[in-house]
């Protein structure tokens, strides 16, 4: 529980100060006074981020900071009587529309983790043991405050000869990622020159461009943030976080000498810098990382407005004050083309902790009136389990919502005394598949739509995409007698590598594989050293696609002399 609420709060100040360094000169002089932070008394708001999605669903997010840049914590109950909606100066009416507040605890997180197992970090010494030592255990606390609906990937750098390898893809799975930074740490590596920028670069491209548009994104760099061998260059982590609205939150484990490119990335993603000393308790000021991310907040309304370009003002009373920003939203595509809020939009998040296993949640994006049933199926005798996600641990649904399958296979969710909220998003329920090893799954979905009123409906997919088939791999499973220079190649299901990257995994050891290519579209590769001569060696292929990734099997060869 302890850790849990760290965690929060480290997202909480991650944001808050994110949202402090919005503009903390103040705006430039030609621009609009809607479109900077018009900080009062008692409240700062930092990282103010605006997001606008069908039906004229407007979103604000955002971290809140006391005038000491001290991070602020509100209960989601106490936080929503506070808070006041106003457009172009005139209070929403809220019997006509509802407004929603998300604490971290709610919030739909997507974060990376970028450690430094470099020999510089090695070095230092933190609490009787080493730097090293002391963020991997502020990791595994970070992961283990995880919500329901958050994901987590971890990218670690250690050597300049090494290519900066992903040890987890993006999962809720904290069990599995826990046993991912378990696994690196005991094993045996060469800690040397640091390759950080070519690490977050590589952490930066998990990121979706186009699924979970408005789930809050942090990049977690913790490292002593010195740089010797990589390719990319600071301004490039700059630039491509402000394209995907990533944030860059940099622990830094050398604070007797700073690193001012770790606080210049920071500091100009809306970030946030955290100078940490190797004689303190580095474990300590991580979960005070950890502690200000439970400061990140977010507003969200379906505007019922026809105008294109509204100027919006969120309100919150504290401390006898009325603290505001303002910001001119655009809603004219969606005002155009995806207005009509009685078609409800449902989703799906999928992910394989390893080739045997998949799990998918359910959640919706948007909410029609008067919603309090949904009848749905997944057919496939793969299907192990389904379970309502309660609010108690992030979901959308109270306990009054039931589920339970009917004779022909079709899951029922309903409740018999309240209605969702009008508008309202989030998580519903998570199934839980077994999958053959490298096989194809593709999950038939049906929502049916029949059970709703007045015109109602939810926009749903037609098939949940869990896996791919890799087939063909070259050297073939089990073979002996490869050469030391192999090239590895691999074949997918047809129709499905157009705009897939592919990342390539050899070892010599199992079931932990060195990543030695990343983000190739060939679905072939040479390994780039001579292999040992008369040795067993594992390889598989991760294929990625916005966000979502599909692993092969671990196929193996022996080589020859």
């Amino acid at each position: 529980m302890k850790s849990c609420l760290y965690f929060c709060g480290l997202l909480c100040t991650i944001a808050v100060l994110f949202a402090c360094q919005t503009n903390p000169m103040g705006p430039e002089p030609d621009q609009p006074i809607d479109d900077f932070l018009k900080i009062e008394q008692s409240l700062v708001f930092k990282g103010v981020r605006s997001i606008v999605q069908p039906p004229c669903q407007i979103q604000f997010t955002f971290a809140l900071r006391n005038a000491d840049d001290q991070a602020v914590f509100f209960e989601q109950s106490d936080l929503s009587q506070r808070v006041k909606i106003l457009e172009n100066d005139i209070e929403i009416d809220y019997n006509e529309t509802n407004f929603f507040v998300n604490t971290a605890r709610t919030l739909m997180q997507d974060i990376v983790l970028v450690l430094d197992f470099s020999n510089s970090v090695l070095a230092l010494n933190a609490e009787n043991a080493s730097a090293t030592e002391a963020m991997i255990a502020g990791s595994k606390s970070i992961i283990r405050a995880l919500g329901v609906i958050d994901r987590l990937a971890i990218v670690e750098f250690h050597d300049r000869y090494q290519t900066p390898q992903v040890l987890s893809y993006f999962s809720s799975d904290t069990t599995a990622l826990l046993a991912a930074i378990e696994a690196f740490s005991q094993r045996q590596i060469d800690y040397g020159a640091s390759r950080a920028w070519d690490a977050a670069k590589l952490g930066l491209d998990l990121f979706p461009t186009t699924s979970r548009v408005d789930a809050q994104r942090l990049l977690l760099i913790i490292s002593d943030g010195k740089d010797t061998s990589s390719r990319t260059q600071p301004q490039e982590l700059i630039q491509k976080a402000r394209e995907q609205n990533v944030q860059i939150f940099a622990a830094d484990l050398n604070a007797s000498q700073g690193s001012p490119i770790l606080q210049k990335l920071a500091n100009e993603t809306d970030g946030l810098y955290l100078a940490i000393s190797p004689e303190t308790h580095v474990r300590t000021r991580l979960a005070e990382l950890a502690e200000s991310v439970s400061c990140q907040y977010q507003v969200s309304y379906i505007s019922l407005l026809q105008q294109p370009q509204p100027t919006v003002c969120v309100q919150i009373e504290h401390a006898g004050q009325l603290n505001s920003f303002s910001k001119s939203v655009d809603l004219g595509a969606v005002i155009e083309t995806q207005k009509d809020d009685r078609i409800g939009r449902l989703t799906y998040d999928a992910e394989m902790p390893d080739a045997n296993h998949a799990i998918v949640t359910l959640r919706l994006e948007h909410t029609p009136r008067n919603i309090n049933a949904f009848r749905f199926k997944m057919a496939t005798s793969q299907l192990q389990q389904v379970q309502i996600i309660p609010q108690t641990i992030g979901g959308l649904l109270d306990r009054s919502w039931q589920l339970s399958q009917d004779s022909d296979g079709w899951f029922v969710l309903r409740s018999a005394s309240v209605f969702l909220p009008f508008g309202a998003a989030g998580a519903l329920v998570r199934a839980e598949y077994a999958t053959p090893s490298g096989s194809n799954l593709q999950v038939p979905f049906l929502l049916d739509n029949s059970i709703y009123s007045n015109e109602k409906q939810f926009n749903a997919p037609g098939t949940l995409i869990l896996g791919l088939r890799f087939s063909n791999p070259q050297p073939m499973h089990g073979s002996e007698g490869i050469e030391r220079r192999p090239l590895l190649s691999w074949e997918v299901e047809a129709g499905s590598s157009q705009d897939l990257v592919f990342d390539v995994f050899l070892d010599s050891e199992a079931p932990v594989l060195r990543q030695i290519a990343t983000g190739i579209r060939e679905t072939e590769f040479a390994p780039p050293t001579t292999l040992a001569a008369n040795k067993t060696h594992y390889w598989k292929v991760v294929a990625r696609i916005d966000g979502n990734h599909y692993s092969s099997p671990i196929f193996q060869f022996k080589t020859g002399d």
